[in-house]
């Protein structure tokens, strides 16, 4: 026979849960529960790593106050619920979103000298910006340059090829194209 119960206004995040079902005060079974966040980003699984990836969009006090916190990952999650676009819902989007451009940028913007590509130039943007509408490369005045154009936000990032596909972010133009 199956059981089915609700837990109304409970918030369940990931992780091991032990439920036990009593009859008359009398512990008749118990069971561990796995609740699985699916298509969690990567970079989550490392708590450091994640608080260190938030160098983008929160204030070194931010970060400091989360480190010397006696539950760091209690106040990872308290900061990241402020940051919540639905809070009513157990699911936060803001985390999911910017964790996987994280995990995004890791494995794609690497270079020779910098194996996390999430702390490269390239890497910083799309995480903070999402992937470019347009991207196009140039060659000008010896240089090769990759642009990077976000039509919606009407501005372009220039990135200057410096070595074995190591691109350094050396202008970010405003008024650029007109809105799609």
């Amino acid at each position: 026979s199956a059981l089915s119960f609700n837990l109304p206004g409970v918030k369940v995040i990931p992780g091991v849960y032990k439920l036990i079902v009593y009859k008359n005060n009398e512990e008749m079974q118990n069971f561990e529960i796995i609740i699985d966040w699916v298509n969690q980003p990567l970079s989550l699984n490392k708590l450091d790593y994640a608080i260190d990836m938030l160098k983008y969009i929160a204030t070194k006090t931010e970060i400091d106050s989360i480190l010397s916190a006696d539950d760091k990952s209690a106040a990872f999650l308290s900061y990241w619920k402020a940051k919540d676009p639905t809070p009513n819902t157990p699911f936060n989007e803001a985390i999911q979103q910017y964790y996987s451009r994280v995990d995004y940028a890791f494995f794609n913007y690497k270079t020779i000298s910098e194996s996390d590509g999430a702390n490269t130039d390239r890497g910083k943007v799309y995480i903070l910006k999402a992937a470019p509408q347009e991207v196009k490369e140039e060659y000008k005045d010896n240089r090769s340059l990759l642009i990077w154009e976000y039509l919606k936000l009407k501005k372009e990032y220039v990135f200057e090829l410096i070595g074995a596909g190591d691109y350094r972010l050396v202008e970010i133009n405003e008024d650029r194209k007109s809105t799609v």
